[in-house]
């Protein structure tokens, strides 16, 4: 009788626990990028790996999720201000990592340059040639910042991903920086779909990628990190990336 007694009480405690969701609003660099978040165009609404596992955390009532347009600038300094919660990012692209707590790494964020030329040997890790390299607007890029800085890489900025690869094939850059999942993404697109694109022989950016969050929300940051850690557990982070990789569907709204 304790025991089932005791059962009941650890049971209640937890119920009592989601019985009212914490609310979260989250700051989006809009409109995103396939496939961890972005725009859906059929749906009208955000999808991706991301979505994916705070609706599993929705889904039992311990969060409600409101998704807010922003701008990647401006979506560290809302979250600082605490006028946002939280927003898809890595500690390393933060201006100042010291005003955020973070989750637990959700994957690992590994970039390269792409090129639709073959890129010189060497070229990612001795970059000396002033080539221009597409880059996404308000985005920081600790791999290659010192090779801007010296003036050995001339950076151009780009609303988005799809733009970047587009200046590409365009002649008005000799390479974009892209994660490795996005590219993969984007070579799902019909206008990208077939053209060969080639890859530096080093990664320019290796990162744990995470939900990056306003200081006061502790608690919330401890339920996400239970959710993360069952969506990886159970092998569903593969799943959603092959979902959202091959959805054509992604509009830049």
């Amino acid at each position: 009788m304790i025991r089932f007694l005791l059962i009941i009480a650890v049971y209640l405690a937890s119920v009592k626990a989601y019985a009212t969701p914490i609310k979260l609003t989250l700051a989006i660099n809009s409109p995103g990028t396939p496939p961890h978040l972005y725009f859906d165009a059929a749906q009208k609404h955000y999808v991706g790996v991301i979505p994916d596992i705070l609706t599993t955390a929705e889904n039992d009532n311990a969060i409600e999720v409101t998704y807010v347009d922003s701008h990647r600038s401006r979506s560290e300094t809302f979250v600082a201000e605490g006028q946002l919660d939280m927003f898809y990012s890595s500690l390393e692209w933060l201006d100042e990592p010291e005003r955020f707590i973070a989750t637990d790494p959700i994957f690992l964020h590994k970039s390269y340059l792409y090129s639709h030329k073959p890129l010189p040997t060497g070229f990612g890790a001795n970059a000396h040639t002033r080539a221009r390299i597409c880059t996404r607007r308000g985005f920081h890029y600790p791999g290659l910042q010192p090779w801007f800085n010296e003036g050995n890489l001339v950076r151009i900025d780009s609303s988005n991903h799809e733009t970047m690869l587009k200046m590409v094939l365009l002649g008005r850059c000799d390479a974009a920086e892209l994660n490795v999942k996005n590219m993969r993404a984007l070579q799902q697109q019909d206008m990208f779909k077939g053209i060969p694109f080639h890859r530096s022989e080093s990664p320019t950016s290796v990162v744990a990628a995470r939900l990056i969050m306003h200081p006061s929300q502790v608690e919330a940051r401890n339920v996400l990190n239970n959710y993360i850690r069952e969506f990886l557990a159970q092998d569903l982070y593969e799943e959603s990336l092959k979902r959202h990789i091959n959805n054509t569907r992604y509009s830049p709204k």
